[in-house]
């Protein structure tokens, strides 16, 4: 009797410990370690390895269905998975190097049963959605992601907005504020996407800060940090808005390039004096007093004479066969 509570006590003092490690575990919330991780789709290309095998959560633009699978090295076979690709919600699509690199390995299992499918059939382009997929695959540097739940979010960017930002983009690089606010003003829509939102502000407020508009420019970029808090760029603008607005106002101006027919008659006039003040040994079809200056090398030997009675030399003759016989010399 003594040995079998010998050999029961090990396994009943394992049972009790077991129990009360789960109890607390529960208690402190530590339960939850298998719930999606967190994650935007960047990191993940980035890190791959780190995500193999892991649940993540992540929100994305919605591009299309297509056709890449690779039976080989995964376990994405042609007849079994869907494939489609989508962007990033921090990818900026109104930049060509952005929209041109979404992530196009994104695969849903077929079946009768599959909810997942129907939605991603039922997506609209440029669709923001949430979805929980699971890293399967680190292949020639991308992951490809077994997606398991979506949610569209009833958000999305239209064609309109990306190009009035990308517009809007180039006429910020030129200094040329008043017509970067007018794109953005028209960029704005009722279902436009946080994240874009947020970098339309941004870009708004620097419009107005550099055009000497403070306040209007401290509410844009304000509301544009709270969405996007670790932005280098939207830091710069705040600490510049914060420190000294005034020295913040550009005074540059990038003149645009008008052709000669566009100009007035006393303005293109103008110009080509200029033109011709620039270049002043440049002959000018339109201008006959700018001529170019020749420069007469000297001539190395015994001048000419310039007297046409005292020239003794006798002109050479126009047929060639008489040129190579000599003259005979006088008195022979």
């Amino acid at each position: 009797m003594i040995e079998r509570r010998r050999i029961a006590s090990p396994f009943l003092w394992a049972g009790l410990c077991t129990g009360l490690l789960a109890g607390s575990l529960q208690a402190q919330g530590v339960a939850d370690i298998w719930e999606p991780r967190e994650a935007n789709l960047s990191q993940v290309r980035d890190n791959g390895s780190s995500f193999k095998n892991v649940h993540i959560r992540f929100k994305a633009y919605f591009v299309g269905l297509g056709t890449l699978h690779n039976p080989f090295f995964t376990r994405f076979t042609r007849s079994e998975y869907a494939n489609f690709g989508a962007w990033g919600e921090e990818q900026k699509l109104w930049m060509r190097k952005e929209y041109d690199n979404p992530v196009s390995t994104f695969f849903v299992q077929k079946s009768r049963t599959s909810r997942v499918l129907q939605q991603i059939y039922d997506l609209k382009r440029y669709q923001l959605v949430e979805a929980v997929g699971i890293v399967r695959n680190i292949f020639q540097g991308e992951p490809w992601i077994e997606v398991l739940s979506i949610n569209p979010l009833g958000q999305e960017v239209t064609v309109s907005t990306l190009a009035h930002m990308n517009r809007a983009v180039a006429l910020i690089k030129n200094h040329n504020w008043a017509k970067a606010g007018a794109e953005l003003s028209l960029a704005k829509t009722a279902d436009i996407p946080e994240k874009t939102l947020a970098w339309l502000q941004a870009y708004l407020g620097e419009c107005l800060l550099r055009t000497g508009k403070p306040v209007s420019a401290a509410t844009e970029i304000e509301a544009a940090l709270a969405a996007l808090p670790r932005e280098q760029y939207v830091l710069g603008l705040h600490r510049e808005i914060m420190k000294d607005p005034k020295a913040a106002i550009d005074n540059q101006v990038t003149l645009a390039r008008v052709s000669r027919e566009m100009l007035p008659m006393w303005e293109a006039v103008e110009t080509e004096r200029k033109n011709a003040k620039r270049r002043p040994g440049r002959k000018d079809k339109r201008d006959n007093k700018s001529k170019p200056v020749r420069v007469i090398k000297p001539r190395i030997g015994k001048p000419k004479s310039t007297n046409k009675a005292l020239r003794l030399d006798k002109p050479k003759s126009t047929n060639k066969a008489l040129r190579k016989t000599k003259p005979a010399e006088p008195g022979k």
